[in-house]
């Protein structure tokens, strides 16, 4: 085979193209188009069941190229050999879009081939090829790779996208914006698609991420550097099926990644899966894109499931994400702020500035999250010191009853609010005057348990900061699923 090509009216959710590779070729060239861009799904599988290529039919491009020299290869590829033998194409539509017209053609090679795309030509970091796990892994992607040794607090934002799928900004210019944004970091986080490789930077670390993006709810995977089998065709109904989506967490946690929930209220796209476990939950996603007129709403309701969550015993992290889609000229209202990658902000306290590094201080609620003030917590309990998100069980215990002292700094806000939230409720607030130290204290006992964190709010109300909660004690949990919480939250 050196060109063939499909074509015609889909008129079912799965169709499959096969073709034969029955010569050694170096490149193949795929040129793709549907007359109507509605999330379409393509994927190449090679004859050793491989995904060589992932392709969602929004902003990506119409032409790629797979090839076997990693360097020519475009984003979204599985570089390496290209072996002889059958090869195939699957094409998944969401019912509710067909019939849809298509056309692919398909041209194979060898010798020398000129870019299509110009960020073919990106400096980038190669995190797949054919020697890692079937079907696809990010196998040459390092967790432990350091870009700062030091321990500090690393500004970042746990909610990307690009062209490859939604999103309007190519790799190279969701790089620039997140250096103009002072990143530290930021996960690749493009729907149902599972990065290969990314533009390189000498000082931004990008951790390799997953939207997964089902009708019912998106949920991010932090840190996956493996490819989970999510789509609809799967035996359990993959990724639009409570079963499939308990399976697909299930799979994520499996290979060391972290499961967030995304936008949990935000209508339509919140999460209705109403059996997942809450104990699966590594971290939640609270305040999603605050220039999205939907989410000023949809982030207090998740706050209150938030709180739910902690009374009920779930320590879990809560992250910010921008999901950052728009050109940074761009608003979702007339004369509107830009939504811009790193707004908001999510501040991770690492031992050092590393994937694994970062995870892990997720999961240790060693996180705020803010649009703008800058913000260091020390608590006090019998002159020792802890931070945000720290378990001071063992002194509460210790002690028996020890006076808790909390003390915030917070720079850059000039006026607003600082509400002490305990188990839920405000317990205390000051007003920001221009003073940047605010102080309060607090007894608590052993045997109990309880939790207080810090949110920040100007003279609107709009939300502009919150920490995660210092805490003492266990609570068994009295609800287990989703659907649970919500009732109990007063939001089902």
């Amino acid at each position: 085979m050196r060109t063939v090509q499909f074509s015609g009216m889909i008129e079912q959710p799965f169709t499959i193209h096969e073709f034969t590779l029955d010569e050694r070729v170096e490149w193949l060239e795929i040129q793709i188009e549907f007359h109507i861009k509605k999330w379409q799904h393509v994927f190449l599988w090679d004859p050793n069941d491989r995904l060589r290529w992932q392709y969602v039919n929004v902003h990506a491009p119409k032409t790629i190229i797979l090839h076997s020299d990693d360097k020519l290869s475009d984003y979204s590829t599985l570089p390496g050999e290209l072996p002889q033998g059958t090869w195939r194409l699957e094409v998944l539509v969401e019912p509710d879009h067909l019939p849809v017209q298509h056309q692919i053609n398909l041209k194979a090679s060898t010798g020398s081939y000129s870019p299509i795309n110009e960020w073919t030509n990106d400096a980038k970091q190669y995190w797949a090829d054919v020697n890692g796990e079937a079907p696809m892994q990010a196998n040459l992607f390092s967790m432990e790779k350091v870009k700062k040794k030091e321990a500090a607090w690393y500004r970042g934002d746990f909610h990307t996208h690009t062209v490859l799928t939604d999103g309007k900004m190519t790799a190279q210019q969701g790089m620039m914006q997140a250096k103009k944004q002072n990143l530290d970091f930021f996960v690749a986080t493009d729907h149902n698609l599972l990065p290969t490789m990314w533009v390189e930077d000498e000082d931004v670390l990008v951790i390799p991420g997953i939207e997964i993006t089902s009708s019912r709810g998106h949920f991010n995977a932090l840190g996956l550097t493996s490819w989970v089998d999510w789509r609809p065709t799967h035996l359990d109904g993959g990724m639009e099926s409570e079963q499939g989506m308990n399976r697909v967490i299930s799979e994520v946690r499996d290979h060391g990644a972290l499961f967030s929930v995304n936008h949990p209220m935000l209508t339509p796209y919140a999460w209705l899966f109403m059996d997942t476990k809450l104990s699966d939950l590594d971290s939640f996603e609270v305040w999603n894109d605050p220039t999205f007129p939907d989410n000023r709403k949809a982030t207090e309701e998740a706050l209150v499931l938030w709180n739910e969550l902690w009374n009920d015993g779930y320590c879990v992290c809560g992250i910010g994400g921008s999901d950052s889609h728009m050109l940074p000229t761009e608003s979702y209202v007339q004369d509107g702020p830009p939504s811009l990658i790193g707004d908001p902000a999510t501040y991770v306290y690492s031992s050092e500035l590393s994937a694994k590094a970062i995870l892990q201080s997720v999961k240790e609620r060693k996180v705020y999250v803010t649009r703008g003030p800058v913000i260091e917590q020390v608590v006090e309990i019998n002159s020792k010191q802890f931070s945000i998100g720290s378990d001071v069980s063992a002194i509460i215990d210790e002690e028996q009853e020890a006076v808790v002292h909390f003390k915030v700094t917070v720079q850059g806000m000039a006026a607003g609010t600082l509400y002490w939230i305990e188990n839920g409720e405000i317990v205390e607030q000051h007003l920001i005057d221009g003073s940047s130290e605010y102080k309060s204290s607090t007894q608590w006992k052993t045997g109990e348990f309880v939790w207080r964190r810090v949110e920040i709010r100007n003279e609107k109300g709009e939300l502009m900061a919150f920490t995660n909660p210092v805490f003492s004690g266990q609570k068994a949990p009295s609800i287990e699923k989703w659907g649970e919480l919500l009732t109990k939250a007063g939001l089902a």
